[in-house]
């Protein structure tokens, strides 16, 4: 028991000192001497480095960056890290640099039960190392602003991703405010169960993956797309070769190749996703087949690859697609199950392509893709004939699809009437759109009724003119005017008899 007590005692005496030897190297800073600041609630302390601001910062307080960072060493001894700590890390415009880390360190790592956001304009770039952020352990990272780079070449030849989600860590990117999430370099996933939620922000990678796992040594991973941007120019937007769970329900997904997978599960139920390669077939992860790289094709938004000999064929990949928008150049397909052909791995119940979907991969016999590109239930529009105008739609749509009738009424004519039916006679409700009404396809037949009529010519009233009384004296005055004249010439004319009698 004494010598429990005794235990106990000593390492509350090493947390005390350490705690004060922490607390001292932020004591006493002035501002122009500080790298950085901690901030809770109004008041704000200064501290002479990163890591001393880092160290000291407790539960619930801000670590803000006041000038940009840079180390140059070979090693990890000024890099920052982040150890069961819950803390807001605030980069306020500044960056954080590692010039030559060796190819297997990170710039910036957080690690143990920690749970960090990151936030502000600024960032981490690490030039010669393996990622400007490693979130490890089971520490939970939110990243709501900043850059996060990895640029140059890495010393050991290898590639590396910007951001490192490693076994039991979780990152969610959701970009909020002014301070816009970029990561250039791409996200790897690896390790027993990592998870990433991508709400918003961008991740951009030219020549690599913009989400990744590793199929050797990623197990169980949960990854979930929900918006924001992704794009490589000149690999595959996504590569899923691990066991694990993909959800993509938003967000726009641009690559040479929107997804290859060659294990877990898929489900795209919303989003865009956009296949831009015309050229050859090209090298996607490590994948060999009679002891040559597999090569794939480009421009096809959605592959499932099963071609490796041994390793991926174990638990091969499998993917439904239920909604979003897909789009490939001409002549390439939209969904591929690569030399594995009927295998039927991926399955279409929904969404919308830009070129037509092999019925073997529709995931029910009474699917089909409409006019327009949509797979669904599908169900005839039928046009009554009508005169004196002209109305415009797709013959066919699936269930749920937005159909846009367009009317015109010939000249002299305008729209009298418009009813849409079911095959019950139950009344469709619709909407007015640009040229026409806009409505969404029930479950049966509908059909379109447009009328037209004359347009009637307005009947022209001539107007009427007002004068003054001086222009034009009112009726009762001129005959008094006349009266008066004839009074006066009577009168004149009886003088003149007089004068005339008494001449004589």
């Amino acid at each position: 028991m004494k010598k429990l007590k005794l235990f106990v005692t000593t390492m509350l005496a090493m947390f005390v000192a350490t705690v004060g030897v922490h607390a001292a190297a932020c004591d006493g800073v002035a501002k122009e001497d500080a790298d950085a600041s901690i901030v809770s609630g109004s008041t704000e302390k200064y501290c002479s480095t990163v890591k001393d601001a880092v160290d000291t910062a407790v539960t619930g307080e801000t670590v803000k960056l006041l000038k940009p960072y840079s180390f140059t060493e070979q090693n990890t001894t000024n890099r920052i890290e982040i150890n069961n700590k819950n803390i807001t890390f605030d980069f306020n415009g500044n960056k954080i640099t590692a010039t030559q880390l060796p190819s297997e360190f990170a710039a910036f790592v957080v690690k143990g039960t920690s749970e960090v956001t990151f936030v502000g304009k600024g960032g981490i770039e690490n030039q010669k190392g393996s990622s400007a952020l490693l979130v490890t352990g089971t520490a939970k990272v939110t990243i709501e602003g900043g850059e996060f780079i990895k640029s140059g070449n890495s010393t050991d030849g290898k590639s590396y991703s910007a951001v490192t989600v490693f076994g039991g860590a979780e990152l969610t990117v959701e970009e909020k405010g002014e301070s816009a999430v970029l990561i250039k370099g791409g996200i790897l996933v690896s390790g027993a169960g990592p998870h990433l939620y991508f709400k918003n922000g961008t991740i951009d990678s030219d020549d690599d993956f913009a989400i990744s796992g590793n199929g050797r040594d990623t197990t169980n991973s949960l990854i979930e797309i929900s918006g924001g941007t992704l794009k490589s120019a000149k690999s595959a937007a996504i590569y899923h070769p691990q066991t694990g769970t993909l959800n993509i329900t938003g967000g726009t997904i641009t690559g040479a190749i929107g997804i290859v997978a060659r294990q877990g599960d898929i489900t795209v139920d919303g989003g865009t996703i956009n296949a831009k390669g015309t050229g050859e077939p090209i090298r996607v992860g490590d994948a060999k087949k009679d002891g040559d790289y597999v090569l794939v094709p480009q421009g096809v938004a959605v592959i499932v690859d099963n071609s490796e000999e041994g390793a991926y064929n174990t638990d091969p990949a499998e993917v439904n697609i239920e909604k979003g928008e897909f789009n490939v150049p001409k002549g390439k397909e939209a969904v591929l199950d690569y030399e594995n052909p009927g295998a039927k791995k991926i399955k279409v119940s929904g969404g919308t392509f830009n070129v037509d979907v092999e019925k073997e991969y529709l995931a029910s016999n009474d699917l089909g893709q409409s006019e327009s590109g949509k797979v669904g239930k599908l169900h005839k529009v039928e046009i009554t004939k009508t005169e004196n105008g002209k109305v415009e739609a797709y013959t066919n749509a699936a269930e749920g699809e937005e159909v846009v009738v367009k009317i015109t009424a010939d000249k002299g004519y305008q729209i009298d009437s418009v009813t849409i039916t079911d095959k019950d006679g139950k009344t469709v409700k619709f909407l007015s759109a640009d040229g026409g009404i806009r409505f969404t396809m029930p479950t049966s037949d509908v059909k379109v009724t447009v009328t037209f009529k004359k347009v009637e010519t307005p009947v022209v009233t001539p107007e009427t003119t007002e004068t003054t009384e001086e222009e034009n004296p009112k009726t009762g005055d001129n005959i008094f005017m006349y009266l008066s004249l004839g009074l006066a010439s009577v009168a004149v004319a009886s003088l003149s008899v007089k004068k005339l009698r008494k001449t004589n």
